[in-house]
């Protein structure tokens, strides 16, 4: 519909562009959906003609999304849709677009997530079984999915072959089934936010790590990656393992190390042997150990 100026507007107008605009709604088999959906009347097309107007508006925006079978404005992007009350009312609502509105309802069960959000689509979860070197994680990842297996899990591997990747795309796969509640954390960065935390307020220290406890799922990745102080070690990781296998909560972990070798990390602390081969009993037990080859083939 064209723009009315408004110093062009006579009064014997207004009558016409209001029928004109009705008219416009009716032809649109989008808009027509709606009508009969909620059983519009042509008295309320008048009443609320600028809200029908601004939903046909919206609704072309969500036509581009689904053509581009993504959302082409992302998060910001939300729409005015027509609802009626429990009075019969019709009344203005906004959602998010639909493209959007799984990937918005997800993040209420993907807790934390360390990586590049290019991996949350749906579908590279099924493009991973393409992928030979990791067929053995995959199909790990797909009981999990599929409530089929107990087992933690170790996985192990030379950089860029695959581990975080594949356990990223998993969690958003996860979450977006609403499975329940998973974080994806680099270990490092995460002990040594809780090795501060513990230092400066004890309160929110056991809040955050009572919620890493209670995961459903807890991937820790890049294990490994840098040495472990005795705090983040005796203090936090044991600990927290340990509240994880007594809760049988699922804790997935990734490192380029194998688990053996971890000990190797800290052969120049004998003092502190004894925990690092608990930490490493720990992490073994009830695990599925998987080392991924040095190339993510397909």
């Amino acid at each position: 519909m064209n723009k009315v100026k408004i110093e062009n507007l006579h009064i014997d107008q207004v009558d016409t562009l209001i029928e004109e605009a009705i008219d416009q709604l009716n032809k649109d088999s989008l808009v027509q959906k709606k009508i009969k959906s909620l059983s519009i009347t042509n008295q309320e097309l008048h009443i609320h003609l600028a809200t029908m107007l601004r939903y046909q508006e919206d609704q072309k925006d969500v036509a581009l999304c689904i053509e581009a079978n993504q959302c082409v404005k992302k998060s910001s992007h939300y729409l005015m849709d027509i609802e009626r009350d429990e009075g019969g009312h019709l009344l203005r609502v906004i959602k998010p677009c639909p493209l959007i509105e799984k990937s918005l309802s997800a993040q209420q069960f993907l807790i934390h997530f360390d990586y590049d959000q290019a991996v949350m689509q749906p579908q590279l979860f099924e493009h991973l079984k393409e992928r030979k070197a990791i067929s053995e994680l995959f199909l790990y990842l797909l009981k999990v999915n599929n409530k089929t297996t107990n087992q933690n899990l170790y996985v192990y591997g030379p950089h860029n072959s695959g581990k975080t990747y594949a356990l990223a795309v998993f969690a958003y796969k996860y979450a977006l089934n609403e499975f329940g509640t998973i974080a994806l954390i680099k270990t490092h960065t995460w002990l040594e936010k809780l090795s501060a935390m513990k230092n400066e307020d004890g309160y929110f220290f056991q809040k955050e790590f009572d919620k890493l406890a209670q995961l459903d799922v807890l991937i820790l990745d890049e294990l490994g990656a840098k040495d472990l102080d005795e705090v983040s070690r005796d203090s936090i990781l044991i600990p927290l393992l340990t509240e994880r296998l007594k809760l049988k909560k699922k804790t997935m972990i990734s490192s380029v190390f194998a688990p053996s070798d971890l000990i190797d990390l800290f052969k120049k602390y004998p003092s502190w042997l004894p925990r690092v081969k608990e930490l490493i009993s720990l992490i073994e037990a009830q695990a599925k150990i998987i080392e991924l080859p040095a190339t993510f083939d397909l």
